[in-house]
């Protein structure tokens, strides 16, 4: 908890004397919010698109409008990293050379035990609103930053970036997978129960079952001598005739529901 704690204000310390750009993003354009070192708005939220003009005009134009004279060293922009809209921005302004911070969405993280700011729990806290305001989250998301609440952005090589989106891409599918396997197990307990008793439900040979047999009359029909070949097979030697015999017991006298 120290280590947190001292992590946490190192991280409000790295952007002591900075500006803040809080920018909240959506498909067609970002909103965003200045604050100063001091953590006090300055001016009035705007929008610019999410296209060439947008990114390389109208930002610069309307941030030069609120803060005058400013640098890479002493601008930071805070965005929000909602689905994968923030990509594009993040890398714009990091190849800009701009320190960028990245605030999630949702943080369940624990300082102190005083839950960090996030966009969606600090929006009732102005104006006791829990309407989506853009301009709104533009300026808690500034905030957050402001209070310690973010990740630094970091540039990488393309072969890294591309291990970054397959680690992702392999989380999802498991998750996925656990799921479907999930729901699977919730549907046998109704139909079959008695199945669960026999064998894993998340096993290939399992797999394999269901694709051929699920209600308790499928496998009631079902011919050890033809399928004990290929379970042993699959399963490599874990699961033959004593396992398909027990699936056929159980079946006579399962307590599953026929409504299917």
């Amino acid at each position: 908890m120290k280590k947190s704690y001292e992590k946490h204000m190192e991280k409000k310390k790295m952007l002591a004397g900075k500006r803040i750009v809080g920018i909240d993003p959506a498909k067609e354009k970002h909103q965003a919010t200045v604050l100063d070192e001091e953590g006090m708005q300055r001016g009035k939220s705007f929008s610019f698109s999410v296209s060439h003009e947008g990114y390389s005009e109208k930002l610069w134009k309307e941030i030069g409008k609120i803060l005058g004279d400013y640098g890479t060293e002493d601008l930071a922009f805070a965005v929000e990293t909602s689905c994968a809209l923030w990509k594009t921005l993040t890398d714009y302004l990091s190849q800009r050379g701009y320190t960028v911070l990245m605030v999630n969405p949702v943080r369940d993280v624990s300082l102190n035990g005083v839950n960090p700011l996030t966009t969606y729990h600090s929006r009732p806290l102005m104006n006791h609103d829990f309407s989506k305001t853009d301009p709104k989250d533009a300026l808690l998301i500034a905030t957050n930053a402001r209070n310690g609440n973010y990740t630094v952005y970091q540039h990488f090589t393309p072969e890294i970036n591309k291990l970054h989106r397959l680690s992702i891409t392999y989380e999802k599918l498991t998750k996925d997978r656990q799921k479907a396997i999930a729901r699977l197990r919730a549907f046998m307990e109704e139909v079959f129960p008695e199945f669960l008793n026999c064998i894993p439900v998340d096993i290939e040979t399992s797999l394999y079952l269901l694709e051929k047999y699920f209600l308790p009359e499928h496998f009631r029909s079902l011919s050890v001598y033809e399928e004990e070949l290929n379970v042993r097979r699959i399963s490599n030697g874990n699961h033959g005739t004593e396992t398909l015999k027990k699936l056929k017991e159980y079946a006579q006298k399962s307590i599953g529901s026929s409504v299917y």
